[in-house]
């Protein structure tokens, strides 16, 4: 009795085993059957979703934001250069559909770009509107940084000089003010053309903006929109991002937008380089 009943409890067993075997391999392919597609399908909808967010933010480098406060009234767009985007080919940057460039010249008392002759013939190899500015540094002498900015840039831009103010170097308002309105009354004097002033939308509001109003402003600011700077009703280039990737150009670049038509900014060509 107790052996037979030994042999009735180890036949139990075994099938009790291969109950749990058979449950498990009906598991496995439950998994691999139903489940594995889907998670694969989930996978790739998350990477369909990622592309099409990828392929959005590219094109919102290419097309304007939306200002929460100013509708700009053109799609006039432009680029900003320096020897930080290194050589250019202006044939494939054509293809990009811009109208103006700004290229650095000069920078302080003694630094000249060494790619602002090149970039300057390669804009106009293409027929962008171009236009050259001085990096400002308010601890140096005003005049003689315009002095050098017009000797370097003399005949070699089309639209209005631009004095690209963005550090103060430890000075304060008054300062700061006083520095950049002589380089700007000197280089203004010595062209007929009322120079631009550029700079980040925070400094502009912090230095310029009670005293410089008068002048054309154009302002970075990397935000969703742009609102209104304070003490100026005449922004005239928004720098809408830093990032840009463009034909041709094998860093990122500072793209820009003008609130002017291509006709109106024809107009704004400085008499004594056009």
């Amino acid at each position: 009795m107790t052996e037979q009943r030994k042999v009735d409890d180890e036949s139990i067993y075994q099938m009790a085993i291969c109950r749990r075997n058979l449950v498990l391999v009906l598991l496995v392919i439950l998994v691999l059957v139903v489940v594995r597609p889907k998670l694969f399908g989930v996978q790739e909808e998350n990477k369909k979703i990622e592309d099409k967010d990828f392929t959005s933010i590219s094109k919102k480098i290419k097309e304007p934001m939306s200002s929460g406060e100013i509708v700009a009234a053109s799609q006039t767009r432009g680029i900003d250069v320096s020897h930080y985007q290194g050589v250019i080919d202006w044939s494939q940057l054509s293809l990009e559909g811009l109208h103006f460039v700004f290229i650095k010249a000069t920078q302080g008392l003694h630094f000249v770009d060494p790619t602002f002759s090149g970039n300057t013939k390669g804009a106009e190899q293409i027929s962008l509107l171009s236009g050259a500015y001085h990096f400002f540094e308010p601890k140096q002498s005003p005049v003689e940084q315009a002095e050098f900015f017009l000797e370097v840039t003399s005949g070699l831009h089309q639209l209005p000089p631009v004095l690209d103010i963005e550090i103060a170097q430890g000075l304060d308002k008054k300062e700061i003010v006083s520095a950049s309105k002589q380089w700007l009354e000197k280089v203004e004097a010595e062209t007929g053309c009322r120079p631009i002033i550029y700079s980040s939308l925070d400094f502009w509001q912090t230095y310029l903006s009670d005293d410089l109003a008068d002048y054309q402003l154009w302002v970075a600011e990397y935000q969703k929109g742009l609102k209104q700077p304070t003490g100026s009703e005449s922004w005239i280039f928004w720098q809408e991002t830093d990032s840009a990737h463009l034909a041709g150009i094998k860093s990122s670049v500072d793209l820009n937008l003008s609130k002017l038509a291509l006709t109106e900014l024809e107009k704004l060509k400085c008499p004594i380089n056009s």
